[in-house]
């Protein structure tokens, strides 16, 4: 182990956006741009009792917390995503924000007045769950409401003879 004396000075930092760190025995500077970054397969993680978060050796990011704590994403001051301590996941879009959640063409999309729109990929239907007030309208009642709907149009249809106007 060498002395202190003999360990490179870090230079003067007190003006520069940069942290200094010596690093077997080398002086290294540290921008905010690659503080958190983590060489491929190396885990990098802030600790904080149970709670933490940083890169997995994988590099991914993930953040793990305590029973009963908050986990929180914010962007410029506003809460954007929330866990809470009961587990439940909270988007919040700030107001006239919208939230969309999109996998290959498929996606949710909830805008900022409350209109919901809902595009299934290709070939892919949408499900509504239907629970009918009266199920002795139906002879089998149905448990979606797009099979509902259906049901309804052929028989004010005539059967298809006469098209819905």
């Amino acid at each position: 182990m060498p002395k202190l004396s003999a360990m490179p000075t870090v230079p003067n930092c007190t003006n520069a956006d940069l942290f200094y760190v010596v690093q077997a025995g080398v002086s290294n500077a540290v921008t905010h741009a690659n503080m958190l970054t983590t060489p491929a397969g190396v885990a990098n993680r802030f600790i904080q009792g149970a709670n933490r978060g940083g890169y997995s050796p994988a590099g991914d990011f993930e953040v793990l917390v305590s029973a009963g704590s908050a986990f929180y994403v914010t962007v410029g001051g506003a809460v954007v995503i929330q866990c809470g301590v009961f587990g439940n996941i909270d988007i919040i879009s700030p107001t006239g924000g919208y939230v969309n959640i999109q996998t290959g063409t498929a996606a949710v999309n909830i805008t900022f007045v409350g209109a919901i729109s809902i595009q299934p990929a290709a070939g892919q239907v949408v499900t509504i769950g239907y629970l009918p007030a009266n199920p002795g309208d139906w002879v089998v009642p149905p448990t979606d409401v797009l099979v509902a709907i259906d049901r309804l149009a052929r028989v004010v249809s005539n059967f298809g003879v006469t098209p819905i106007p």
